[in-house]
């Protein structure tokens, strides 16, 4: 049995999860892998938003949520 809630997700998925996945890439794009040819740092890879060591929390977090390597 259907409940209102699983209706209004599907008539909301098709503009809710491209707007979703827009969101990820943004993050994606903000958060790179820099640094290995820095000679300050040791050729240790950082991120480029937060200077964590790569990957960076917001990293790991998308790639454990989707449970893929990167």
């Amino acid at each position: 049995m259907w409940e209102d809630a699983d209706a209004e997700f599907i008539a909301n998925a098709r503009t809710d999860l491209p707007r979703l996945l827009a969101a990820i890439r943004a993050v994606e794009e903000v958060h790179q892998k820099r640094g290995a040819s820095w000679p300050h740092n040791g050729g240790v890879f950082v991120c480029g938003a937060d200077g964590a060591i790569w990957p960076c929390p917001t990293i790991r977090a998308l790639t454990n949520a989707f449970e893929c390597d990167r």
